[in-house]
This record gives C-alpha cells, sequence and structure tokens, in this order.
C-alpha cells in the first residue's frame, strides 16, 4: 500500500480532446460513496460506457489524468443506481483492490470535495471560477485563488526497549489500539508536531524521531507521515477528552490494530519485524558488499562524463526487496564484486547518493 515509487498514473487537470471515450474510468461518487462493478470478485471504477446506461445527472466532472493510457475523471451524481452496481466508502476498498486504484480514488473523492466546498469566494463571496493554468479555484474580483485542501498529520509509533506505545481514542470499541497521530499546526515542523501531540495526548517526552513514510488518507484530507520514536521520559498521563487509554504492549501481546492497509498497522508490523531480525542475529555488518559504482553527475539521464566510486554497502534482501535510504546524485549502476552469502546479492538499481562516501543502507 506504499507508493514510494511513481506509480502508473500521470495527473493532470486538462482534458485533452479524445479523453472522454468508452474505456475511461468514471469515478462516480453517489451521496458519499463510490460506485463500483466487481471484475472477478475485484472492485473496479465504472467506465464512460458503463455510466451511459446510468439514470442519473451528473453535478460536476473533473477530469484527473491518465492511468497507464486510460484517461480517469471523478463525478458527482445523484439519481438511480444500475443493477450489477454498487455503493462503498472508500475504507471498503482497503485491501481489496489495488494501491494505485484505492489512492486515485482517494484522489477523486478530495477533487470533488474540493470543488463543492469552494463555490464562492472566501473573501468576497463572489462565485469562484476554474484557474486556467492549475487545479485551483480563482476568484474574478480580488483574485484569491484556492488549491485542493490537504491536510498534513504525524503519525508516530513510540517505542521504549522492546515495547511499543498504542493508544485507544475515545469512541472507539473496546480492545482496539493504534498509534499516536495528530495535525499539523500553523508555524510548526514536522518534528515539532511529533513531540507536541506526543506530550499532549500521553504526556511523555520522546526523542530520536525516525521518519518511515507516508500515506494519503483521504478522510476526508489528510496527508500522514509516519514516524517511529523513542521515549525520552514522563508518566502516561492521557489527554481526557481524546484517549481513553494508553499503554506499553509487548510484540507477542498487542491488542486488536489496524491492519497494513494502513499507516499506523505499518509501522507496527515494520517495528516487529525488525525486532525478529535482531533476535536471529541478523545485523547490517553481517551483510556488507563491496562494489564499484558508476555515478553519473545528473538527476534524471545519464551523462557521457562519468566517474568510479568505491563504497562499501550494507544490504539486506528480504521478500524480494531492498531498502535503500541516500541522497542527491544518481546511480546508473551497482555491479556486486562479491556477496557475502549465497542469499544475499545487489540487484542493478538506481540509488540517489553523494559521491565519495560511504553510503549507509537502511537495514529493515
Amino acid at each position: 500500500m506504499w507508493p514510494h515509487d511513481p506509480d502508473e498514473f500521470l495527473p493532470s487537470h486538462i482534458e485533452p480532446d479524445d479523453a472522454d471515450h468508452g474505456d475511461a474510468w468514471y469515478f462516480v461518487f453517489h451521496r458519499g460513496e463510490l460506485i463500483i462493478k466487481s471484475v472477478q470478485g475485484v472492485p473496479e471504477p465504472t467506465t464512460a460506457d458503463d455510466f451511459r446506461w446510468f439514470d442519473m445527472e451528473t453535478s460536476s466532472k473533473h477530469f484527473l489524468g491518465h492511468y497507464g493510457d486510460r484517461p480517469c475523471f471523478a463525478l458527482s451524481a445523484s439519481g438511480q443506481l444500475t443493477e450489477g452496481f454498487q455503493t462503498t466508502a472508500l475504507r471498503g476498498l482497503l485491501g481489496r483492490t489495488s494501491a494505485s486504484l484505492f489512492y486515485l480514488a482517494g484522489r477523486a473523492q478530495q477533487v470533488i470535495e474540493w470543488h463543492e466546498t469552494h463555490q464562492f469566494c472566501g473573501r468576497c463571496g463572489i462565485p469562484m471560477e476554474d484557474h486556467p493554468n492549475d487545479r485551483a479555484k480563482q476568484c474574478p474580483k480580488c483574485r484569491l485563488i484556492n488549491y485542493p485542501r490537504l491536510s498534513p498529520s504525524i503519525i508516530v509509533l513510540v517505542t521504549k526497549g522492546d515495547e511499543m506505545l498504542l493508544a485507544r481514542n475515545v469512541g472507539w470499541p473496546n480492545g482496539m489500539y493504534s498509534t499516536l497521530a495528530g495535525f499539523v499546526e500553523a508555524g510548526e515542523s514536522i518534528e515539532q508536531t511529533v513531540h507536541r501531540e506526543v506530550f499532549e495526548e500521553v504526556g511523555i517526552r520522546v526523542t530520536n524521531l525516525e521518519y518511515f513514510g507516508s500515506q494519503s488518507w483521504p478522510f476526508p484530507n489528510s496527508l500522514m507521515l509516519g514516524f517511529h520514536a523513542e521515549y525520552a521520559g514522563g508518566d502516561i498521563v492521557c489527554q481526557a477528552d481524546e484517549i481513553a487509554d494508553a499503554q506499553w504492549f509487548k510484540p507477542d501481546g498487542l491488542p486488536q490494530t489496524p491492519p497494513r492497509t494502513a499507516i499506523s498497522g505499518w509501522l507496527i508490523e515494520e517495528w516487529n519485524r525488525r525486532g525478529k531480525n535482531a533476535q536471529q542475529g541478523k545485523r547490517p555488518d553481517d551483510v556488507a558488499a563491496a562494489a564499484k559504482i558508476r555515478v553519473h553527475k545528473g538527476i534524471d539521464r545519464a551523462l557521457p562524463a562519468a566517474e568510479y566510486v568505491q563504497c562499501a554497502l550494507l544490504i539486506c534482501k528480504e521478500q524480494g526487496q531492498f531498502r535503500l535510504r541516500t541522497s542527491r546524485i544518481l546511480i546508473a549502476a551497482i555491479k556486486p564484486l562479491h556477496s557475502p552469502r549465497p542469499d544475499m546479492s545487489i540487484q542493478e538499481t538506481r540509488l540517489p547518493i553523494e559521491p565519495y562516501t560511504q553510503i549507509q543502507l537502511a537495514y529493515l
């Protein structure tokens, strides 16, 4: 579920002349839910051909871009649902369809919600117009511009030794716990938000923040920024109007937690996996390998002038994937000189690093 890399979707707000053909995907929202059909048991959006048979009236329609060669549109419609189709809340797609399709449906819902809530200028009150160059609304009188709303939020798993801190929000069912989360306030950095939210919700201090990844969370328009953090001090004091309970849990005694399709579940699972690897004696230096790396001084393309940099790599292959972390210059190829164990290898990849430095790859 984690879009670390670009997928097949290419966004655009400008609709080409030939985009609205029969195979185009229509993400149609009816009373706040997405209309879907089942294709071999897997939910998919309707197509333009499907929608032509619907007895529905379209209140707004927005070109989103292309998924591969397929144009995509977001629609808000009312009327009667055609037999063979059904509606579902976006949460109902989690784990049932591809990550790309879920995030695309979330994009469609957020564009519709933004369009419906920005019909009039918030400064002078007159009707807004579509911006000619961006996906935005512009006031023709005072020139105020409104872009689709995004609400950055942090979500953090706090750990202490072999324990993790999980909390249950007020209003959640008994037994359901998750990581701590909260919205970024004006003037804050993301890291400051982590410290503030943890202290506000459970009264403890944290240290050693590690950014782990993000997730678009269209409920209604959050961008969740995930962290691991270590306990630094304090006693648990739950925020009365928000946190019903918070406790330290060991990996073998976890309560009910969100699935891995939510970033909270991913943070928990990844930390548990690190702990299991540590127990099995797997360390980064156990899988060190020397490599010769061809470094091109460019970001998006290889340049004629290149140089070779000798680096030590720390790489672990887990479930067929490699986790690599560094910054800035494009690596065109990695050629292994040797592998310390038969099951450890270096794949050809594009890896950003700084020249003449030792690469430290996060072992997960």
